[in-house]
């Protein structure tokens, strides 16, 4: 799957590329000028999911540090602001302050961007999403109205390069990679992550911490 990834970005841009060599209109120069900024992004999007997820298996010798993840998560739909103004969507802060647990600042901002990018990209637009964190023990959820998940693609959605058909709608993003890591991310922190969907009305993940 890596190597069919990786081969279907380079031919895209290889083939796109010869094609603007050997002259092309204008209008068509463009065109294939954003195929090949497309694929190239997609392909560095692709190589960094692959290094975070290897990565993860390599870092057993770090030490762990108290995390405020309250803080984290505020920092993470900040960042998520623009995509959701974008794909107009509205985002619902529901997150208690001052829950603080052991672990790794970044890998809870990993978990945390995962789920939240999802149930933005895989919205409705005027839909929303919202996020909730509490404490003892801390349990994050984040929760969409989007389009669901087909109901025989759950038992696969954290399954490495699986790519749901998301309720019937073909989205056509991501890597198959983004909930792959994120459960791999819970396994080595002892989390537990899980999730639940009703086609067209939306999804729910839960991670306790």
């Amino acid at each position: 799957m890596v190597t069919q990834e990786l081969s279907q970005a380079i031919t895209l841009i290889a083939g796109y590329a010869e094609l603007i060599r050997q002259g092309m209109d204008t209008e068509n120069i463009e065109k294939a000028a954003e195929t090949v900024i497309a694929q190239a992004k997609h392909l560095s999007g692709f190589v960094k999911s692959v290094i975070k997820f290897t990565r993860i298996d390599a870092d057993d010798e770090l030490p762990f540090f108290e995390v405020d993840v309250s803080k984290t998560a505020t920092e993470v739909l900040t960042g998520f602001a623009s995509l959701a103004k974008e794909k107009s969507v509205d985002i619902i802060n529901d997150i208690q302050p001052s829950v603080v647990i052991r672990a790794r600042q970044e890998s809870v901002a990993e978990i945390v961007s995962i789920l939240t990018a999802n149930s933005i990209r895989f919205n409705k637009p005027g839909g929303t999403v919202k996020l909730s964190l509490s404490g003892s023990p801390a349990c994050l959820v984040v929760e969409d109205t989007g389009i669901g998940i087909a109901e025989d693609s759950m038992d696969r959605i954290f399954d490495r390069f699986y790519k749901t058909s998301a309720a019937g709608h073909d989205t056509g993003f991501g890597y198959g990679l983004g909930l792959t890591l994120a459960k791999k991310l819970a396994l080595k922190f002892n989390w537990t992550i899980k999730a639940s969907s009703t086609k067209d009305k939306g999804t729910k993940f839960e991670v306790l911490f």
